[in-house]
């Protein structure tokens, strides 16, 4: 039937975090490897994808949150950075923080009870971000292993023909 809606995806995933040399400890925040750039597209929601390859121990009954840093979100270049991202509130990869000041908290990943690799995708809503640094902070209970990664793939509804 014409005019329902499917789901039309960006077709191009952008790996935004990418750790290939550091375990995230629990509670250990993680992450602003590369920029997510939606100025263009300006998709209203994503998906992303969390894919580690193993974990300390049992991972069951814990998550693994994900969070963004919104960028590019001023008229002008007096509140942003030369990335776009607001001055002062972006984390390093290897802060062993356990706060969140400064994060927008996007949904959380959870686990099956197995330390082996496990690949998880949830659906996150990208309204009023053009950029943003994104970043996960494990609530395991344990560490996650490395690699793993992260991926955000743009998405909207079109009616059908």
């Amino acid at each position: 039937m014409a005019n329902n809606a499917i789901m039309v995806f960006d077709g191009t995933p952008t790996e935004v975090i990418s750790q290939s040399t550091h375990d995230a400890d629990d509670n250990e925040i993680v992450g602003g490897d590369v920029v997510f750039d939606n100025t263009t597209d300006l998709w209203p929601l994503a998906t992303a994808t969390l894919f580690i390859t193993d974990f300390g121990a049992d991972p069951s009954g814990g998550t693994v949150d994900l969070y963004c840093m919104k960028g590019n979100v001023g008229s002008g270049a007096e509140d942003e950075d030369a990335g776009g991202i607001t001055y002062g509130l972006a984390l390093d990869g290897d802060d062993d923080v356990t706060q969140t000041a400064g994060l927008h908290y996007m949904e959380s990943f959870s686990f099956d009870a197995d330390t082996g690799a496990q690949r998880r995708a949830i659906n996150i809503s990208l309204l009023g971000i053009k950029e943003a640094y994104f970043y996960v902070k494990n609530r395991t209970g344990t560490s996650l292993g490395q690699p793993f990664t992260v991926d955000i793939e743009g998405s909207t509804y079109t009616p059908s023909t």
